[in-house]
């Protein structure tokens, strides 16, 4: 419900856009779900093979054939003896026709026609929910990635705050006579480095909201201020297992194969006769009595066998061929199912190391935030150079975006994870 609430905002609202939307991971998810062009296709794939589907399913009713003409012929043969003198026939003819034709027996060519398309329509509905997973999987690396920079951003303000605060010292200290020339420019030197550093972390920010713009459909006017508080990453024993792998895509690969196994069968079929059961009704004039230009109708009914040989082996060489689909479709079954694994078991490592990596960031941003207080307390007493205290505030703003960077990193393997895997959880918030 929520989603359809910030759809009709952003329509309305032309004020809300210029100050901007409140919007956490799920929604993003949503508006991207409604936005992508591949999910729309594939519903529509979907609903066609799912007509398709029903169409076969029809092959088993009974059919009517209608048929209605009526001409007019200038000279009709005429049937001259000693006695009789007769036109057969007539200039004016009229005849309708109706048969109800019902399939007894086919081989197998209809449930197996029913087969195929049943498979095709199931493999459209598991290429749809790869086309939302995926969809979600974009979008959630975009949102991520937003946080990311946002957090640069904070952590690059920073810097230039703390920057500027030594700046101001040190000009302090050269009008009192305390400090020197050089430590007035280095100071001044920090000060333009860490403006540029603001610049270009708003720059990778500015490229990331388009990124999820772009993702969701937002307008480019709309402001995205992203909600939700990243909570501190926690590592479960995460161990793969090949059964947790639920990829759609694994279960599309099935969906061929049983549809290649139909197609075998529909191939064996054509060795096999068909035989229909039908009924007529025919009225016209003159119909069948040609010699009394009048109207009369009659019923009909029979049977209908058909049964086709061709002599250069067309069915053997189709069944075969179908077998040759068959053992294709299951061989690129086997490789997927072995690249799926592969990639989920690197995505598992990958978030092991992830979060090692995060312990040790936020280890070094603690060291490198008391080394950074010291060192300032030590160049108020004079105990320590500027020199020394810059380089230390790069150290502290460098170790600080590592800190943040590897928190939202962690998240970003996760996700690589959870789409590794195919886990639902994907389409969750943090």
């Amino acid at each position: 419900m929520t989603i359809y609430i910030i759809l009709i905002f952003l329509f309305f609202s032309d004020n809300i856009m210029a100050a901007g939307i409140n919007l956490s991971l799920e929604n993003a998810i949503q508006l991207a779900r409604e936005h992508s062009f591949n999910i729309m296709a594939g519903r529509h794939d979907s609903a066609a093979a799912a007509l398709d589907f029903r169409a076969a399913q029809a092959l088993r009713y009974p059919t009517i054939t209608l048929n209605a003409m009526s001409y007019y012929i200038d000279e009709v043969q005429k049937l001259q003896l000693s006695l009789i003198n007769k036109e057969i026939g007539s200039n004016d003819n009229y005849q309708a026709d109706a048969k109800l034709t019902q399939v007894l027996f086919a081989g197998g060519k209809i449930s197996n026609q029913i087969g195929i398309q049943k498979e095709n329509a199931s493999a459209k509905r598991f290429q749809l929910s790869a086309e939302i997973l995926n969809a979600a999987y974009l979008t959630r690396r975009a949102y991520l990635s937003l946080l990311i920079a946002e957090a640069q951003v904070r952590s690059a303000n920073a810097s230039l705050e703390r920057v500027g605060l030594i700046q101001k010292d040190i000009k302090n200290l050269h009008h009192a006579g305390l400090a020197d020339s050089v430590d007035l420019l280095d100071a001044e030197s920090a000060y333009l480095k860490a403006e540029q550093l603001v610049s270009e972390k708003n720059t990778l920010k500015t490229n990331a909201i388009f990124q999820l713009k772009q993702l969701t459909g937002l307008a480019d006017s709309t402001e995205i201020i992203p909600i939700g508080k990243l909570p501190e990453p926690e590592m479960a024993s995460i161990k793969y297992d090949s059964a947790t792998l639920n990829r759609p895509e694994l279960k599309m690969a099935e969906s061929r194969i049983g549809a290649s196994r139909f197609l075998v069968g529909l191939s064996e079929a054509s060795y096999f006769p068909s035989l229909s059961g039908y009924v007529g009704y025919s009225a016209g004039k003159p119909n069948k009595d040609l010699f009394n230009n009048t109207w009369n109708d009659y019923f009909s009914g029979g049977l209908v066998l058909n049964w086709e040989f061709n002599l250069g082996g067309k069915t053997k060489n189709n069944k075969l061929s179908a077998q040759q689909s068959l053992y294709s479709a299951q061989m690129a079954q086997k490789k997927l199912q072995e690249t799926l694994s592969l990639q989920a078991a690197i995505a598992g490592e990958n978030l092991g190391h992830a979060f090692l990596t995060y312990k040790n960031a936020q280890s070094e941003f603690e060291i490198a935030s008391n080394k950074f207080r010291l060192a300032k307390e030590k160049q108020n007493a004079g105990r320590i150079s500027v020199n020394r205290l810059l380089e230390l505030e790069a150290e502290l703003t460098s170790t600080e975006q590592m800190h943040r960077a590897a928190m939202i990193s962690f998240y970003l393997y996760e996700t690589e994870y959870f789409y590794a895997i195919g886990s639902d959880k994907i389409y969750g918030g943090l």
